[in-house]
Protein backbone atom coordinates (compact mmCIF):
# COMPACT_ATOMS: atom_id res chain seq x y z
CA UNK A 1 0.00 0.00 0.00
CA UNK A 2 0.68 3.55 -0.46
CA UNK A 3 1.24 6.20 2.59
CA UNK A 4 3.04 9.47 3.36
CA UNK A 5 4.75 9.05 -0.38
CA UNK A 6 6.04 5.08 0.80
CA UNK A 7 5.08 2.22 -1.41
CA UNK A 8 5.44 -1.38 0.00
CA UNK A 9 5.27 -4.16 -2.00
CA UNK A 10 4.79 -7.77 -0.59
CA UNK A 11 5.66 -11.04 -2.28
CA UNK A 12 5.16 -14.24 -0.05
CA UNK A 13 7.50 -17.26 -0.17
CA UNK A 14 7.04 -20.68 1.65
CA UNK A 15 10.46 -21.94 3.34
CA UNK A 16 7.98 -25.17 4.41
CA UNK A 17 7.86 -25.81 0.45
CA UNK A 18 11.60 -24.62 -0.09
CA UNK A 19 9.97 -21.81 -2.12
CA UNK A 20 12.52 -18.67 -2.07
CA UNK A 21 12.83 -15.45 -4.08
CA UNK A 22 15.01 -16.81 -7.20
CA UNK A 23 17.25 -13.21 -7.27
CA UNK A 24 17.67 -11.81 -3.61
CA UNK A 25 18.17 -8.86 -5.71
CA UNK A 26 15.10 -8.03 -6.58
CA UNK A 27 13.88 -7.22 -2.74
CA UNK A 28 15.35 -4.74 -0.37
CA UNK A 29 14.24 -6.56 2.62
CA UNK A 30 13.40 -10.00 4.22
CA UNK A 31 10.60 -10.43 6.63
CA UNK A 32 10.23 -13.58 8.36
CA UNK A 33 6.71 -13.76 10.10
CA UNK A 34 4.92 -16.29 12.55
CA UNK A 35 4.52 -19.30 12.47
CA UNK A 36 2.43 -22.59 14.30
CA UNK A 37 5.74 -24.60 14.34
CA UNK A 38 8.46 -24.60 16.36
CA UNK A 39 11.53 -22.93 15.60
CA UNK A 40 13.72 -25.54 17.82
CA UNK A 41 12.27 -28.43 15.77
CA UNK A 42 15.09 -30.66 13.88
CA UNK A 43 12.40 -30.25 10.55
CA UNK A 44 15.14 -30.18 7.67
CA UNK A 45 12.73 -26.97 6.34
CA UNK A 46 13.81 -24.91 9.38
CA UNK A 47 17.31 -26.15 9.26
CA UNK A 48 17.44 -24.80 6.12
CA UNK A 49 15.66 -21.24 6.80
CA UNK A 50 18.40 -21.27 9.40
CA UNK A 51 20.98 -21.63 6.73
CA UNK A 52 19.02 -18.78 4.59
CA UNK A 53 19.05 -16.53 7.15
CA UNK A 54 22.93 -16.67 8.04
CA UNK A 55 23.20 -16.30 4.04
CA UNK A 56 20.74 -13.31 3.98
CA UNK A 57 23.52 -11.24 6.52
CA UNK A 58 26.59 -12.95 4.54
CA UNK A 59 24.89 -10.88 1.31
CA UNK A 60 24.57 -7.39 4.02
CA UNK A 61 20.44 -8.06 2.70
CA UNK A 62 18.27 -7.00 5.93
CA UNK A 63 16.05 -9.27 7.87
CA UNK A 64 13.14 -8.34 10.31
CA UNK A 65 11.74 -11.26 12.42
CA UNK A 66 8.45 -11.29 14.50
CA UNK A 67 7.79 -14.22 16.54
CA UNK A 68 8.64 -17.10 15.12
CA UNK A 69 11.08 -15.12 12.60
CA UNK A 70 12.82 -13.69 15.96
CA UNK A 71 13.21 -16.93 17.21
CA UNK A 72 14.27 -18.18 13.82
CA UNK A 73 17.19 -15.33 13.61
CA UNK A 74 18.33 -16.38 17.11
CA UNK A 75 18.67 -20.18 16.34
CA UNK A 76 20.23 -18.86 12.88
CA UNK A 77 23.11 -17.33 14.69
CA UNK A 78 23.99 -19.69 17.38
CA UNK A 79 21.36 -18.37 19.81
CA UNK A 80 18.76 -21.30 22.33
CA UNK A 81 15.29 -21.39 21.32
CA UNK A 82 13.17 -23.21 24.16
CA UNK A 83 9.61 -23.67 25.29
CA UNK A 84 8.97 -21.22 27.68
CA UNK A 85 8.40 -22.70 31.27
CA UNK A 86 6.21 -19.91 32.01
CA UNK A 87 3.53 -21.15 29.30
CA UNK A 88 1.78 -19.47 26.94
CA UNK A 89 1.85 -15.82 26.36
CA UNK A 90 -1.14 -14.70 24.97
CA UNK A 91 -2.49 -10.71 25.51
CA UNK A 92 -0.98 -7.34 24.95
CA UNK A 93 2.20 -7.15 27.17
CA UNK A 94 5.02 -4.97 27.85
CA UNK A 95 8.74 -5.15 27.94
CA UNK A 96 11.86 -2.85 28.73
CA UNK A 97 14.29 -1.54 26.46
CA UNK A 98 17.49 -2.22 26.59
CA UNK A 99 20.24 0.00 26.07
CA UNK A 100 21.06 2.54 23.88
CA UNK A 101 20.70 0.52 20.65
CA UNK A 102 17.25 -0.55 22.04
CA UNK A 103 16.72 3.28 22.84
CA UNK A 104 17.59 3.88 18.93
CA UNK A 105 15.21 1.39 17.69
CA UNK A 106 12.48 2.06 19.93
CA UNK A 107 12.79 5.91 19.62
CA UNK A 108 13.72 6.10 23.07
CA UNK A 109 11.03 4.60 24.63
CA UNK A 110 11.44 2.78 28.15
CA UNK A 111 8.67 0.34 27.31
CA UNK A 112 7.09 -1.14 24.40
CA UNK A 113 3.77 -3.24 23.99
CA UNK A 114 3.34 -5.73 21.67
CA UNK A 115 0.54 -8.27 21.34
CA UNK A 116 2.14 -11.60 22.11
CA UNK A 117 0.77 -15.02 20.99
CA UNK A 118 3.95 -17.81 21.23
CA UNK A 119 4.89 -20.58 24.01
CA UNK A 120 8.18 -20.26 22.86
CA UNK A 121 10.96 -17.99 23.32
CA UNK A 122 15.17 -17.09 22.86
CA UNK A 123 16.68 -18.69 25.83
CA UNK A 124 20.37 -18.05 25.03
CA UNK A 125 21.76 -14.96 22.62
CA UNK A 126 24.02 -15.90 19.99
CA UNK A 127 27.11 -13.77 20.52
CA UNK A 128 26.73 -10.86 17.33
CA UNK A 129 23.29 -10.02 17.91
CA UNK A 130 21.87 -7.88 21.00
CA UNK A 131 18.97 -7.93 23.21
CA UNK A 132 17.41 -4.74 23.44
CA UNK A 133 13.70 -5.81 24.66
CA UNK A 134 13.23 -7.86 27.71
CA UNK A 135 10.49 -9.04 30.50
CA UNK A 136 10.00 -11.33 33.42
CA UNK A 137 8.77 -13.77 31.38
CA UNK A 138 10.58 -13.67 28.43
CA UNK A 139 14.64 -12.86 28.87
CA UNK A 140 14.67 -11.70 24.70
CA UNK A 141 11.83 -9.61 23.47
CA UNK A 142 13.47 -7.87 20.71
CA UNK A 143 17.11 -8.34 19.36
CA UNK A 144 19.04 -6.80 17.02
CA UNK A 145 22.20 -6.97 15.07
CA UNK A 146 24.20 -6.33 11.87
CA UNK A 147 21.49 -6.10 9.23
CA UNK A 148 18.73 -7.79 11.48
CA UNK A 149 16.03 -6.62 13.56
CA UNK A 150 13.34 -8.85 15.38
CA UNK A 151 10.66 -9.06 17.69
CA UNK A 152 9.04 -11.47 19.57
CA UNK A 153 5.81 -9.83 19.82
CA UNK A 154 3.29 -9.26 16.68
CA UNK A 155 3.79 -4.98 16.13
Amino acid sequence: GKEDGVTVEVETFDPRTETYPPDRDDFDGFLITGSSHDAFASDMWIERLCAYVRQLNREQRKVVGVCFGHQIIARAFGGVVERNAAGWEVSRTSFRVIGDLGKRAFSARQEVYLMQMHQDHVVKMPDCLHCIGSSDTVPCQALSGHNVFAVQGHP
